[in-house]
């Protein structure tokens, strides 16, 4: 080629390489939308049109947070799931604390849709838990509304066999996150009144499309009473799968305390109980307590 030519054909090149990025990047698809945390940025202009297309909602189970239609903001997905819940729950959501809702899309049970979890909190001990689980149509019914101050939704700490290499896991693939068959989760409330506050921990899973409530323990309470003495319970509890049936193991401490330094008064104020919960008919029945 002579060089004549060659400087004609070189800037040809760049402009074909120039347009074929360009159309590459206009058909990429959109990224995932992340709307684990209802914020809304611009409030002042948060109002959906009485005409608006609904949220298409996702169908297919994916790790992530499935992605929406490109043409439908966050904002409208949060308006979206705002409406399913205030269809049945006694608890709606109001426009103005849609800054304080927050939810996520997750695997509840065997089938490949996804289900929903919702949190709202009124003050540090008020709130309230939702649960919503897709129907044929599309759309989302509310399958529990719980009256739970919800820290996190976090809802898988409990389950201390999983790795996320599934090359170190214990739990065979497809068994994760499972007791006696059914798929458990944790939400942690936190509650009290005057002088007391407490965390509680629910184990919980759907089932038929129902939601059900297979053990409560308490994590931490602390409280006062008359006279000034200050008491408080630790709690934690373990999941051991290795005999026939699985077995949730709780132990908690009771102790006095300092109420000017918090301290423990004494070890002969301490006091510990463990308990030994076998899962029969769906939930961790009563057992007897051993104290020490």
């Amino acid at each position: 080629m002579k060089p004549a030519n060659l400087f004609v054909a070189v800037p040809a090149l760049l402009l074909a390489f120039s347009v074929s990025v360009s159309a590459d990047a206009a058909s990429s698809p959109p990224g995932n939308n992340q709307a684990g945390t209802a914020a809304l940025a611009d409030t002042a202009s948060a109002v959906v049109p009485a005409k608006a297309a609904p949220v298409e909602a996702p169908a297919k189970a994916s790790p992530k947070t499935p992605s929406v239609k490109a043409a439908s903001s966050a904002k409208d997905e949060i308006r979206q799931v705002q409406a399913w819940i205030n269809a049945e729950a006694k608890r709606k959501i109001a426009d103005d604390r849609l800054e304080d809702f927050s939810y996520r899309w997750i695997q509840l049970d065997d089938d490949p849709e996804l289900e929903l979890v919702a949190k709202i909190n009124d003050s540090v001990r008020l709130g309230h838990f939702y649960v919503l689980d897709r129907r044929p149509n599309g759309t989302y019914a509310l399958l529990t509304e719980q009256p739970w101050n919800v820290p996190h939704l976090d809802l898988e700490r409990w389950d201390y066999n999983h790795f996320d290499n599934l090359n170190w896991s214990t739990i065979p693939s497809g068994e994760e996150g499972k007791v006696g068959g059914k798929r458990l989760f944790e939400t942690l409330n936190k509650s009290g009144g005057t002088g007391i506050s407490v965390y509680y921990a629910h184990l919980w899973y759907i089932e038929n499309g129902k939601f059900v409530e297979a053990w409560q323990g308490t994590m931490l309470e602390t409280g006062s009473v008359p006279g000034g003495q200050s008491f408080q319970t630790i709690g934690q509890y373990q999941i051991v799968q290795t005999g026939p049936v699985p077995l949730l193991y709780y132990w908690k401490t009771m102790r006095e305390l300092d109420p000017d330094s918090g301290k423990p008064l004494s070890s002969s104020s301490v006091q510990t109980e463990v308990h030994v919960f076998p899962f029969e008919n769906g939930r961790f029945t009563s057992a007897a307590a051993a104290k020490n």
